[in-house]
């Protein structure tokens, strides 16, 4: 029993400085894309303007999108760091901000791990396995989006299912959908998934997807002059608004599946589920 405390501790420590090798080392290279213009107004720009708007008392109307913030995405989270430019006027803290928050996401994936395998070794490889993920770290060194800070927070939502902490379950929910207007889908899926393990909690979750989509587009709608999200255009081959998008979609499943078979969508695939060995898939055993 000792040596396990033991090796727990050692563990523990080893995942600790995983972290902050990883923060140091993407800090480091965020701020020398930075310094040598590899960070593009699309998107550091967009979102470094409306920061430091915010931060100001402006109005957050971006001249680099020629409209509000909230009438190109619904990224309030925007609004939570605003004080950081108080303290620091400068966009690098947006950059700061997204490699500790990708950064600590090891932290859960390592605890999660530990929890469900029993085992510390295992786990702490899961740990550093997340932080040599390729997709994160490109993440992490192109531009900033809002978007990219709850990785870290929906996992931590997992454990915390698992653990029956529904109070900052909830709470961590709740700034998932402060991300960007698409966060009350992945809530909704979560629920789904949650109904398996509590169903009460997860058609809480699933009304709270819900509740997040119709604020989230309704916001954009207002700040957008009454108009829907730009970004509906990009979905125009299944309907002219969210509603009949959605249920086009849910009558013709197929149709979709069969959209991925050209050859983009295949190399795409491809390179997000390779680098874990399509782990991605495993799951589908179970239902064929």
């Amino acid at each position: 029993m000792q040596n396990k405390k033991y090796l727990d501790n050692i563990c523990d420590i080893l995942l600790l400085i995983g972290i902050c090798l990883y923060i140091f080392i993407f800090t480091k290279q965020s701020f020398f894309l930075f310094d040598h213009f590899a960070l593009t107004a699309y998107d550091m720009g967009i979102f470094d303007q409306a920061v430091w708007l915010i931060s100001h008392g402006h109005s957050a109307f971006v001249t680099v999108r020629g409209m509000h913030l909230m009438a190109d995405h619904f990224s309030a989270i925007l609004y939570l760091l605003a004080p950081l430019y108080w303290l620091w006027d400068n966009p690098k803290i947006l950059l700061i901000v997204q490699t500790i928050s990708l950064g600590i996401g090891a932290l859960p994936v390592y605890l999660i791990a530990k929890q469900r395998l029993s085992s510390s070794i295992i786990a702490l490889l899961f740990g550093f396995a997340y932080l040599l993920y390729p997709s994160l770290q490109w993440t992490n060194t192109f531009d900033f989006h809002p978007e990219v800070l709850i990785t870290s927070v929906l996992i931590s939502i997992f454990y915390f299912l698992y653990n029956k902490k529904w109070f900052w379950y909830f709470l961590f929910l709740v700034f998932t959908s402060l991300s960007k207007e698409t966060a009350g889908f992945t809530i909704a899926m979560i629920g789904i998934y949650a109904l398996f393990l509590n169903k009460r909690i997860g058609i809480a979750t699933i009304g709270l997807g819900i509740i997040s989509i119709c604020i989230a587009f309704s916001t954009i709608h207002y700040f957008n002059h009454g108009e829907p999200s730009a970004y509906i255009s990009y979905y125009a081959n299944y309907g002219d608004n969210l509603k009949s998008i959605i249920i086009d979609i849910l009558k013709h499943p197929i149709v979709i599946f069969d959209r991925l078979q050209n050859d983009s969508c295949r190399i795409f695939i491809l390179n997000l589920l390779q680098p874990v060995v399509f782990l991605h898939l495993l799951p589908l055993i179970f239902f064929f």
